[in-house]
């Protein structure tokens, strides 16, 4: 792009900017811009107040129901601001209406006409969005064991139901938590690992809803005293994401050891239950690592 150079008083040039970076960047009359050189080239930076918005065009003609669903929670998870779809029917309609109110926050449907669905964000996003709905999914996360445990030792089959009822509700938290992290808002320096911690409990929840869609009960006292157990270490291992102690989480990897040894010592009783109970033990370990990594107890970079 070539832009003509203005002149405006005897020792005053001028370059007018594009109008489509203006758009873009939401600069108006008055708005600073940092300006660098690089060799021959001048670089103009605007302060990214607003971030340029992201829009995705998807022609929706011929997918299945199943890749609609990846492809629009995909987007939606990497930070697009607007999802255009294209050539749809009556049931891929009704699959946005359906994510739009069960799987996303703040993600609506903004327009449909009879050749487009737009969805897009119903506001801007405060910075303290991310913190906010961080916590509250951890806490979530523990409410859902409580509620595991409780139905477990009531025997109470209903409780199942609002288990899964949970699980979206978690599925809702974490992806919302994913994608101010791929819209690079927040947590920018250690991104990465709050990706994985947030990751990695959206996989702990799910468990417990392949748990109760088996609609069943431990049929040995034992495994539900080994349920209580791991309930325990779970709220445990949660905790410590917001008050780590490097001495606590060497505690929990050996009573993580103590709990598997003593599940797969009698595998053969309850089965499905135990299956869980260690998948879930082998889940939270993998939060070591990314839990150690977001606190500054190691020592300083060189």
């Amino acid at each position: 792009m070539k832009r003509k150079i203005i002149k405006l008083a005897e020792k005053t040039l001028v370059v007018s900017l594009p109008s489509s970076y203006i758009k873009d960047f939401h600069l108006e009359k008055g708005a600073e811009l940092d300006v660098s050189f690089q060799d021959s080239s001048i670089i103009f930076s605007p302060e990214l107040l607003v971030q340029p918005k992201k829009t995705y065009e998807l022609d929706a003609k011929g997918l299945s129901e199943r890749s609609l669903r990846w492809i629009i929670s995909s987007l939606h998870k990497q930070g697009y601001d607007q999802i255009i779809v294209l050539h749809y029917t009556d049931e891929q309609h009704a699959l946005l209406e359906e994510l739009s109110t069960s799987l996303f926050i703040g993600f609506i449907i903004k327009e449909k006409t009879s050749l487009r669905i737009v969805l897009g964000e119903v506001a801007s996003i405060s910075p303290d969005e991310f913190d906010r709905t961080f916590r509250r999914s951890f806490h979530h996360a523990k409410d859902q064991f409580s509620l595991f445990l409780e139905a477990v030792e009531q025997k109470d089959v209903s409780l199942f139901s609002q288990l899964i009822a949970g699980e979206k509700e978690n599925n809702k938290l974490t992806n919302f938590c994913e994608r101010l992290l791929n819209k690079d808002l927040f947590r920018k320096e250690k991104g990465h690992f709050w990706y994985v911690l947030i990751w990695n409990l959206e996989k702990l929840v799910d468990s417990l809803k392949y748990i109760a869609l088996q609609e069943q009960f431990p049929e040995d006292e034992q495994t539900t005293l080994l349920v209580e157990q791991v309930v325990s270490f779970v709220h445990t291992y949660l905790d410590l994401i917001f008050s780590f102690s490097l001495e606590k989480l060497s505690e929990l990897s050996l009573e993580k050891k103590t709990l598997e040894k003593e599940i797969l010592s009698s595998f053969h009783i309850d089965s499905v239950y135990k299956h869980f109970l260690h998948m879930i033990l082998l889940q939270c370990a993998d939060f070591s690592a990314s839990t150690l990594a977001i606190q500054e107890v190691v020592g300083n970079s060189i």
